[in-house]
């Protein structure tokens, strides 16, 4: 930041400075507030918000939050969290929440004898896809197509998990793909649910994109997530969920699946809470070009 600071040709008169995570570059704030008077925002979702998430500590927090002018959490969960915890910056901290582009209605063909599911996740401790897995063998006679996307050092034990499934139980690991081969398959298929089971989130931008397409959504209730979900729209399950309510959200949301209404109104939540066009444009006025 120093460097930067000493040789750089822009032209610094009017800009914003804005932090997009509050970690990594975010630690130079201290010494670009010693260098300049211009406007700092700093963006904070789950990894570099919550700290029990990182063993209890996060540095340089107080610097940090001194130096900056706007703390925008992407949750109201998150803005309570940090309020709580840094009370003599809480009148800096907001809500600015992220948001997915529109990509169109989902295809709506629904299956009376299959359901399919997505996921979508890296295959890494905190989201638990084989829980997930573990959970879809045990199954006693629901029918699902389940498709994964994403990648990571838990797929030896989910394919573990799949090589057990009953017949009535298919998976597709479709391993890392670029999001716009995501985005094709919601448009592209009838999709019942998107399920997320992680153990802790910021709020999921992956469950924001399948609520574009008024896909009905069984998560756990974790960091911001319920924020962006309608009730009658999804599942929420407790964060140590038991197979018997595991089960009982896969036959709720297959009703859920088949109701155009419902799922029209998925949508349309999506729209007030998790639009990008919306959000961005709001977030642009009223936080990097608005009042101090």
């Amino acid at each position: 930041m120093r460097d930067w600071l000493a040789t750089t040709d822009t032209k610094l008169d009017d800009a914003v400075f804005y932090f997009y995570w509050g970690r990594g570059p975010a630690y130079g704030i201290e010494e670009l507030r010693s260098k300049t008077n211009n406007r700092i925002v700093v963006r904070l979702h789950g990894y570099d918000l919550f700290e029990d998430r990182n063993a209890g500590y996060i540095p340089l927090r107080e610097q940090v939050f001194a130096g900056a002018d706007k703390l925008c959490s992407v949750s109201e969960a998150g803005r309570r969290y940090l309020a709580e915890r840094y009370p003599a910056h809480a009148a800096k901290m907001m809500v600015s929440r992220l948001g997915t582009n529109d990509h169109g209605e989902g295809h709506f063909a629904p299956d009376d004898a299959r359901l399919t599911i997505v996921s979508c996740a890296n295959l890494v401790q905190l989201k638990r896809i084989p829980l997930l897995a573990e959970m879809l063998s045990g199954l006693p006679k629901r029918s699902i197509d389940w498709h994964h996307f994403g990648d990571g050092a838990d797929r030896h034990n989910v394919e573990q998990h799949v090589a057990g499934f009953a017949p009535h139980v298919r998976a597709t690991l479709h391993g890392q793909r670029a999001n716009a081969e995501v985005i094709d398959f919601f448009r592209t298929h009838h999709v019942d649910a998107f399920i997320s089971v992680s153990e802790t989130e910021g709020v999921p931008v992956s469950i924001m994109e399948a609520t574009s397409f008024g896909i009905p959504v069984i998560a756990t209730d974790v960091g911001g997530t319920a924020e962006i979900l309608t009730q009658e729209g999804a599942v929420l399950l407790p964060p140590q969920f038991s197979r018997t309510e595991f089960e009982a959200a896969i036959e709720s949301v297959a009703v859920m699946s088949k109701d155009r209404e419902l799922r029209n109104n998925i949508r349309d939540h999506w729209r007030q809470v998790a639009h990008a066009e919306t959000n961005y444009e709001a977030f642009v006025r009223d936080v990097l070009l608005g009042s101090p």
